[in-house]
């Protein structure tokens, strides 16, 4: 760790010599300057250091923080910090050792606190957190506030000071509670500009492929973007909808198989970038199926982040799901699956009906052969696909045809 000193601190400071001071109270042309700063730091080359700085100024604060995403065990999270350096080891030491013992957490949203208000200086004074965190980093004083975005916190502002400098009081609280509408602003904004980016990286990548429904899915599998098309499928509910804020197929075997399919994606997609999943869905009430092409958004490359500011928090997505009803897999491919697998036609036959959402006691009726017949060329299948179940036959199916299309 090492205290910061930047030219915009030593302009923020000479901007802050030529006003007057009025105690624990902020003038308007204090107030706009920092405003001004806040919504310029997200383009700035170190994210709202200005603001920080100017922050730690007008509060004579130790260090000032922005975070985007909260740090947790194994994770550093996504903090700006104003008044002192950081460097990754010590940021991920923090979120391994010390993130679960923080006591500042769970604010009321928008809404100016301190560590008084929650903690009282003498059991914070016996607590791990302040003779291992706070303590060395002579920072006992918090003041904060939350904006949330639906249930979860968004973005955090917070400033420290030492424990013997006067106490945060309500001049302090107000100028934070003057902040909060602009930081939800600023959240809002952010949150939109990513949404764009994404659905225009989306669409460049499906360009070809326009009737395509994408759905966005974040590390908790919560629906976070859907193009039309997506939104649409999900409105008329034919096979698949919105549930809870999350991906569900109606049917429930095929929703096991789905939700089975989501989490391999989400859990694998880092360590297995080119992990991709693909399955049929029936569609009630109808003889066509849903084609579904689930992938880490990683493995596709179409999450960019802005160009300065590295945005990782929780509502970000990580899994890309991609929809159509594809014209791939009619009998007129036969040929092409007994060419690339070795397939007998009666096998090629299988597949394709598996592929297009028919269960084997259906394809025996269509065929006009015993079960026992199906599962001899499902058998015969499997061992020349190099695979040991029937969901994996289809899922290698549908992306070896979709690739070549």
């Amino acid at each position: 760790m090492r205290r910061a000193e930047t030219s915009g601190f030593r302009l923020a400071q000479r901007v802050f010599d030529l006003m007057p001071q009025a105690g624990n109270e902020v003038d308007l042309a204090q107030f706009n300057h920092l405003v001004v700063a806040l919504y310029n730091g997200p383009r700035e080359s170190s994210p709202w250091q200005a603001f920080l700085q100017l922050l730690q100024l007008l509060l004579q604060a130790r260090l000032t923080v922005i975070t985007l995403s909260r740090p947790r065990p194994n994770h550093a999270g996504l903090s700006f910090i104003g008044g002192m350096h950081f460097d990754q080891s010590s940021r991920l030491r923090y979120a391994n050792d010390f993130s679960d013992l923080d006591p500042f957490v769970g604010l009321p949203d928008g809404q100016a606190v301190t560590l008084d208000d929650m903690v009282s200086p003498e059991e914070l004074r016996q607590s791990l957190f302040y003779q291992r965190n706070l303590a060395p980093l002579d920072s006992a004083q918090v003041l904060g506030v939350d904006i949330y975005r639906g249930a979860a916190v968004g973005m955090s502002l917070r400033a420290t000071r030492a424990e013997g400098d006067p106490r945060f009081a309500l001049g302090e609280k107000r100028i934070f509670n003057l902040l909060s509408p602009h930081l939800r602003q600023v959240l809002d904004w952010l949150d939109r500009d990513r949404h764009r980016e994404w659905e225009r990286s989306l669409y460049d990548s499906m360009a070809h492929r326009l009737d395509v429904g994408i759905i966005l899915l974040d590390r908790d599998l919560h629906i976070v973007h859907c193009n039309p098309v997506g939104r649409h499928l999900l409105d008329t509910a034919e096979g698949l909808l919105e549930g809870r804020g999350r991906l569900v197929a109606r049917e429930a075997g095929a929703n096991r198989q789905l939700q089975r399919a989501l989490q391999s994606c989400r859990d694998t997609g880092s360590a297995r970038p080119a992990l991709t999943e693909a399955q049929s869905l029936p569609r009630p009430g109808s003889e066509g199926s849903w084609y579904l092409v689930i992938k880490p958004l990683a493995a596709v490359g179409t999450v960019p982040s802005p160009e300065r500011l590295q945005l990782d928090d929780d509502s970000a997505p990580c899994v890309a799901v991609y929809i159509s009803i594809p014209e791939v897999l009619t009998p007129a491919r036969q040929g092409l699956l007994q060419q690339l697998f070795g397939f007998t036609s009666s096998e090629a036959r299988l597949t394709i009906a598996l592929a297009n959402g028919l269960s084997l006691e259906q394809i025996a009726e269509d065929f006009c052969v015993s079960r026992n017949t199906v599962r001899t060329h499902l058998r015969g299948a499997f061992q020349k696909a190099g695979v040991r179940q029937q969901s994996t036959l289809v899922s290698l199916v549908l992306r070896t045809i979709a690739g070549l299309d």
